[in-house]
């Protein structure tokens, strides 16, 4: 049998192929370039359309909603209305960054647009009265790429491997520092005192960070925000002690050393 034959053997038994032909999906693509779209028999995945191409969403909005419950569980647990202080060391000199996770800054995490107010949006997703038709996928795509990631992002107190300034190569995105991995990070912006979660992304720190001030996390910290200091260590690098000569004039002041807790041992190089 030629391959002319199993082809038109193929059309006959297979159902998308008799009810949507080529020339009708092509006829579909030239209606989308003109700003229309007519579903063509047979293609269920729904459509949106950038810029006079066919984006294909790659979640349902029903999917989208389930990430979004689950995330704001683990935010509100993680992170919200509480400070991480990022720690680094360049050779001997250390520095740190302040970042503080309040409920307003959930919904920009996830890339989802809503009428709702985000305090409001977030409290929805902790109840799970969120609906599909409370959210749009932006039209740009990049909704779907944030929730990809988002729950690994939900532990960036721990899983933060890497901190530094955003290059601002992507026109796109407005951040002031960036905290993550060579797989994912969260941008941040410079609010007051402190530096607030405004993006996730699925991208290598190593791409979206000036080489300058690129550096490697030695430790992390966490609090509530209203503490004063911090007494809860949730990452140190191996190799550092948390009392290290080098660390301690970044944390004068902001760490309670003598009553730090963590849920493993706390190397000290007094012990």
């Amino acid at each position: 049998m030629g391959a002319g034959q199993l082809s038109r053997q193929h059309k006959k038994s297979c159902a998308p192929c008799r009810t949507s032909g080529a020339g009708e999906l092509a006829d579909s693509k030239k209606s989308a370039i003109n700003g229309e779209y007519r579903r063509p028999a047979g293609l269920l995945l729904p459509v949106r359309i950038l810029k006079g191409t066919i984006h294909m969403p790659i979640m349902s909005k029903t999917d989208a909603v389930k990430i979004i419950y689950s995330c704001a569980a683990l935010y509100e647990k993680n992170l919200s209305g509480k400070n991480v202080l990022f720690l680094t060391m360049d050779g001997d000199h250390s520095a740190c960054f302040e970042t503080l996770f309040l409920p307003s800054n959930f919904q920009h995490l996830t890339g989802v647009k809503t009428e709702l107010r985000s305090e409001r949006f977030y409290q929805a997703a902790l109840d799970n009265k969120l609906s599909a038709n409370n959210i749009a996928f932006d039209p740009n795509g990049t909704t779907e790429i944030k929730l990809s990631v988002l729950p690994q992002l939900m532990s960036i107190h721990v899983m933060a491997r890497m901190v530094g300034d955003f290059d601002n190569s992507r026109p796109l995105l407005i951040a002031d520092k960036l905290a993550g991995t060579v797989t994912m990070a969260m941008g941040f912006q410079s609010v007051n005192s402190f530096y607030v979660p405004n993006s996730a992304l699925k991208l290598d720190m190593r791409d979206i960070t000036t080489k300058a001030t690129r550096r490697k996390v030695a430790a992390i910290f966490v609090k509530p925000r209203h503490d004063k200091v911090y007494k809860t260590l949730t990452y140190i690098a191996k190799g550092l002690a948390v009392d290290d000569d080098a660390l301690l004039p970044a944390l004068r002041g902001k760490v309670d050393m003598q009553n730090l807790t963590a849920a493993f041992h706390i190397p000290r190089k007094s012990l």
